[in-house]
């Protein structure tokens, strides 16, 4: 895939693909990997499923607002006519959202957890699965061993 050189397709890619990943990216997290993640056709679809019906519940609730915010020429020239409007929408509707909704789809494979213990008001959160991101002795070994099997 290449990257998007018109106005237009930056705004579908935006549109169309940022709330999949990052849904895609805090359900992985707080749940773990599963089979069906490994299926690269079957998450991007998922993703693209996902984003598009956000999309529409965005287009229906707040349209006038989205569209008052950018300008697309039939060329295809997309211009922003409110730079911080543009950005909060961007911002809210399509990275902060999703990810509350993922939160809150999965939110009994999260736990809360203190942070600090000389500020107990502030709680972060924490994946039940114990998924981390730190690699593991066996991520360097197949690094090293691409032909071997263990």
């Amino acid at each position: 895939m290449d990257v998007p050189t018109t106005g237009f397709a930056v705004v579908a890619v935006i549109v169309l693909a940022v709330p999949g990943f990052v849904y895609a990216g805090v359900r992985r997290w707080a749940v773990g990997e599963r089979a069906a993640d490994r299926d690269v056709g079957l998450s991007i679809a998922r993703g693209i499923v996902f984003a598009a019906a956000l999309a529409s519940v965005y287009a229906i609730a707040a349209g006038p607002l989205i569209t008052g915010s950018v300008s697309i020429s039939s060329s295809g020239a997309v211009s922003i006519v409110n730079v911080r409007l543009s950005g909060l929408l961007v911002l809210g509707l399509f990275v902060i959202v999703p990810l509350a909704i993922s939160a809150f789809a999965h939110r009994d494979a999260i736990e809360w957890h203190a942070s600090n213990p000389g500020r107990p008001w502030l709680r972060l959160p924490r994946s039940k699965a114990g998924v981390s991101t730190t690699p593991s002795a066996w991520d360097f070994a197949t690094i090293r061993n691409q032909a071997s099997w263990i």
